[in-house]
């Protein structure tokens, strides 16, 4: 197994590639994945930077949840920094027939063979100087969109064109799937921090080194930095961050009402059932039996599944062997905090 990249290592790929256009006729595909929270935007933000003092183009766009019903939705939304279209959406209604939605074309293969053609030509266009395309969350991509992703990318062989794809591999989505098979792309997994970053961030965030009683806490967030950022962020906004002699100290072992807050937000996202089922699962525990879950809920693991897949997509569920696990520790503690005394 090839050793995981450093976020140094990793943020250092991506300004080569940006570099590395100016200099060369070509680009390449660069792919970031990893669970939510875990860097991907950072390190995108990082490359789209660069980019800007280099004077390379940069264009970007992020897919929303509800963009699969909606054909072209991510490609309709990629802007410059000026807010200004890389298509436009006349000339997309034009190639794509007369059936649309919402201004989006609908037509059927052929109308969908036009549209390609049309975005090719306008991205061919654009890289008349060197240009970086950000695409983030493909995991929720419109099918249509994802459906021109391999000939866009093919342009990175002949064109001064680095495209930078994000995506949550947890989530189900099988037609990025089959497009990133065809893909000639360079995979960057984006790790959990190793436990140095994982000091290093927090020293930078509490401003002193780590006590080994704050280190341990944090190591509930299982290397995930916003997490890490909402707990030491929310520790020092409620004073529970003491100086002890030149390292930080945590006073009180509660999770932070900030931290709580922003698991409070993924999990009100489920639905409802789902929701309930992680509420339900923190009472059990970190690592818990899918039939005692079901136990406690009255309902068969199979009954389940389906709220347990969408804790999964979701990143706050993860498989471990026959048992199931929150992928973080403070992800359970903040949902069980939340929780009414009555019930825990």
């Amino acid at each position: 197994m090839a050793d995981q990249l450093r976020r140094s290592e990793l943020h250092s790929a991506l300004v080569g590639a940006v570099r590395d256009v100016r200099r060369q006729a070509t680009g390449r595909v660069l792919v970031l994945s990893g669970e939510a929270g875990i860097g991907k935007t950072w390190l995108a933000v990082g490359a789209a930077n660069e980019a800007r003092s280099l004077g390379v183009a940069l264009w970007a766009a992020g897919a929303a949840q509800l963009d699969r019903a909606t054909p072209y939705a991510l490609l309709a939304r990629i802007a410059d920094d000026d807010g200004s279209r890389m298509f436009d959406l006349g000339e997309l209604r034009e190639a794509g027939g007369a059936r649309t939605f919402g201004g989006l074309p609908l037509g059927g293969e052929a109308g969908r063979f036009e549209v390609v053609e049309s975005v090719l030509a306008t991205v061919e266009a654009r890289c008349a100087r060197p240009t970086l395309v950000i695409l983030e969350d493909l995991q929720w991509a419109d099918p249509a969109s994802l459906a021109a992703l391999p000939e866009v990318a093919a342009l990175t062989a002949t064109q001064p064109l680095v495209l930078l794809l994000t995506r949550r591999p947890a989530e189900r989505a099988p037609d990025l799937d089959r497009v990133l098979t065809r893909l000639d792309a360079v995979d960057l997994p984006v790790e959990p921090l190793l436990p140095d970053e994982v000091d290093d961030l927090l020293r930078e965030l509490c401003g002193a080194r780590p006590s080994d009683e704050l280190a341990r806490r944090a190591r509930g967030a299982s290397g995930n930095p916003l997490l890490l950022r909402e707990y030491a962020v929310g520790l020092l906004s409620e004073g529970r961050l003491v100086d002890q002699g030149g390292e930080v100290d945590v006073v009180a072992a509660d999770v932070p009402a900030q931290l709580r807050s922003a698991v409070a937000e993924r999990v009100g996202a489920l639905d409802e059932d789902s929701a309930n089922v992680v509420r339900a699962a923190a009472v059990l525990g970190a690592v818990l039996d899918v039939a005692v879950l079901g136990a406690l809920l009255d309902r068969t693991p199979l009954a389940l599944s389906t709220s347990v897949q969408a804790a999964i997509d979701a990143d706050l569920f993860e498989a471990r062997g026959p048992h199931l696990a929150f992928r973080n520790d403070l992800v359970r503690d903040a949902v069980y905090t939340d929780l009414p005394l009555a019930v825990r």
